[in-house]
């Protein structure tokens, strides 16, 4: 099936969604959320705000925020070739800016929410995302936040706006410290002394935000995935079952290639099962499990009396949940290194023997940042091919590989989105559907 009949199957999903009310016993992470204040921005409701390192871009709802969805929908006509700015008509222009929020043709962030049951009017988007780039002028930083449990959605909301500010702080008194004064200098060459420290640095400011996020329900916490672009150096930080990944757009066959995603956290993996079991919790493994049902964290809440099932064994917020810890697993890439790799697979395409024209060698690299309501039913392939033909494709490529007019990175973000509501529809019939988030950017020049 493709893409755009998936969208259109998507839409009629939503459309049904108005009239389901049947609840479901687990949602994707904890006991779903059925009686909340109506929110469905996916973040704050405040216009976007900016900070001394940046602007953070917010994420608009693809379906229920009405002119965000007439102007992707005016977007996609066949005349407009966005990815031209000089051929842009005065009215492609004003659609974009109501779009300008969400980030532009190098970036975006869109969401889509949920239902969990009950009136279309109380469901509540507990995801959020960080996109600031540039981040202090000259980096870039973006990511999810998967918010789960009764209160998810704060615990989200504060990581959000948390984030971001601890780690500019952090970052501009690493560059400015006596012990280092010429770290910065040279983005290119990060020692690994100063690596390590910004490594520690997102730990600390996972763990700190876990601490200090308000406490207004013991059952609510958030997934974080996040990446630190600084030059030829991508960090990234994960914790939960939301994911990043780094992907590559090989010009030479318009192809994309992952050379990095991030871990799924989940209970039963063998050092994270003996942690949680430690600390005096229960790992439950599902009889669905080898058909793709999550293992959980199974234990009683002191607060409520309730059992609740955590799908993930690190986190932020699940203060409850025994051996769950915010503590994310932080890892390092080096994009000169990940370019070798990329194109030493240039030898294994034979163009001129296929009878195909070879584009150039050349390879640019991406950035993608998705909660699981998204990657539960849209395979990480089809997202970086999506982004990376998107991003980098030649014209004809985007619009014949979409099917729309354009390869703005607003659309592509919509139809992947769209797609994965197309895969809940069908697997749940209209009962249930996660929020659905995604962040994407192409990653900064960084050959000099």
């Amino acid at each position: 099936m493709s893409i755009q009949r998936q969208m259109m199957m998507g839409c009629v999903f939503l459309l049904l969604c108005c009239v389901c009310s049947m609840q479901v016993a687990w949602a994707d992470e904890t006991t779903p959320v059925t009686a909340a204040p109506t929110n469905n921005s996916g973040a704050d409701s405040g216009a976007n705000q900016c900070y001394h390192f940046g602007c953070p871009f917010l994420p608009r709802d693809v379906f229920y925020d009405e002119e965000a969805k007439v102007a992707l929908h005016r977007l996609k006509e066949p005349t407009r070739k966005l990815h031209e700015e000089e051929a842009m008509t005065s009215a492609s222009q004003q659609f974009l800016s109501e779009l300008d929020s969400s980030g532009d043709r190098h970036r975006t962030t869109m969401t889509l929410c949920g239902y969990k049951g009950g009136s279309i009017t109380g469901q509540v988007n507990q995801d959020r995302s960080i996109l600031v780039s540039p981040f202090l002028g000259e980096y870039q930083f973006l990511g999810v936040l998967d918010g789960h449990g009764d209160g998810g959605e704060i615990v989200s909301e504060y990581a959000r706006t948390e984030i971001p500010k601890l780690l500019a702080a952090k970052l501009e008194e690493l560059i400015t410290s006596a012990d280092a004064p010429n770290t910065f200098k040279n983005l290119m060459e990060l020692d690994e002394e100063t690596t390590e420290k910004i490594k520690q640095i997102l730990k600390d400011i996972f763990i700190h935000v876990d601490k200090t996020a308000p406490q207004t329900s013991m059952s609510g916490g958030c997934t974080a995935s996040v990446a630190l672009q600084l030059g030829s150096k991508i960090f990234l930080a994960n914790a939960g079952d939301s994911a990043t990944i780094v992907a590559a757009h090989r010009g030479w066959n318009e192809t994309a290639h992952i050379v990095y995603q991030t871990r799924e956290d989940k209970p039963d993996l063998p050092g994270e099962r003996e942690r949680i079991e430690k600390a005096g919790g229960r790992v439950q493994i599902p009889e669905s499990y080898e058909y793709g049902e999550s293992s959980r964290v199974v234990y009683m809440s002191p607060s409520t009396g309730g059992n609740i099932g955590l799908a993930m064994s690190r986190s932020i917020g699940d203060w409850e949940a025994p051996g769950v810890t915010a503590e994310p697993i932080v890892d390092v890439l080096d994009l000169r290194e990940l370019a070798k790799i990329v194109m030493a697979g240039k030898e294994e395409f034979d163009c001129e023997a296929e009878g195909v024209e070879c584009g150039p060698p050349d390879i640019n690299f991406f950035i993608v940042s998705a909660t699981d309501g998204l990657l539960d039913f849209v395979e990480p392939h089809i997202i970086s091919d999506k982004v990376g033909v998107t991003f980098f494709g030649r014209p004809d490529l985007q619009d014949r590989q979409s099917g729309l007019g354009s390869g703005h990175a607003h659309l592509a973000a919509e139809e992947l989105i769209y797609a994965a509501a197309k895969g809940w529809h069908d697997e749940m019939k209209g009962s249930y559907r996660d929020d659905i988030t995604i962040a994407v950017s192409k990653v900064f020049p960084w050959e000099s």
